[in-house]
């Protein structure tokens, strides 16, 4: 039976990569279910970078950040039901960055910061994407922040609000002055972009999506690990 599983998909790429060995073995497709990226405000700031609207990109942020219940024994707080805000919220950016910027990353340094019941509640990455390009991660579980990413370049740059569910995409010019906002108007439940995508792959008989990749999602697999690692 085919497979689209809620992010994070795997705790870490040890898994991934038996799960997805055997998925291929049997001829089934399999996908990790990443919605934010088949939203359409999020594709048209990856257009814009992509088409060179903001001239060469020279760094990113992303941010998100809330303050659930605090309830450890919630699913945001309890390890035994993958909390954490790298499970939560983190796995975003290490989808939405490599893929908005077409770039993979290459290297991560973490400071992370343990809620009571032991999950990481609170993290700055700092990546280093292909070609060299410097990119910071803020995500927290332990207050409500300015979420956006920015992607910054030497023609201007592009400012998504709440990029992990995205409804508006802006373009600033080199003199700060907007030149261009997006605004999806049409979604009404964004979650059937990434269930189309899955459709679509199954009837054509592949294993993967081209959007979500396996490959993506083991790496993402990958750094959720190591984040999980600087909290020992």
């Amino acid at each position: 039976m085919p497979v689209l599983c809620e992010k994070a998909m795997f705790s870490d790429e040890r898994e991934a990569e038996r799960f997805f060995g055997i998925a291929k073995a049997r001829g089934v497709f399999s996908m990790e279910a990443l919605w934010s990226l088949f939203l359409p405000s999020l594709r048209q700031a990856r257009s814009w970078l992509l088409s060179g609207r903001i001239g060469e990109l020279v760094c990113a942020d992303f941010a998100v950040g809330f303050a659930p219940p605090r309830d450890m024994s919630n699913r945001y707080f309890n390890p035994a039901l993958g909390g954490g805000a790298a499970n939560d919220l983190t796995v975003y950016a290490l989808h939405i960055l490599p893929w908005v910027t077409g770039r993979t990353i290459e290297e991560m340094s973490a400071r992370v910061v343990a809620a009571p019941s032991g999950v990481d509640e609170t993290e700055a990455l700092l990546l280093s994407l292909s070609s060299g390009l410097p990119a910071t991660v803020r995500t927290t579980l332990a207050s409500r922040i300015e979420e956006r990413m920015t992607l910054c370049g030497t023609r201007g740059r592009i400012v998504v609000p709440k990029p992990h569910m995205a409804q508006t995409a802006i373009l600033f010019d080199a003199e700060e002055r907007e030149a261009e906002r997006f605004v999806d108007s049409r979604t009404q439940n964004g979650f059937v972009y990434e269930i189309e995508e899955a459709m679509r792959c199954i009837r054509a008989g592949k294993l993967e999506s081209a959007v979500v990749p396996h490959g993506a999602t083991l790496r993402a697999a990958e750094y959720i690990r190591q984040i999980h690692e600087a909290l020992r």
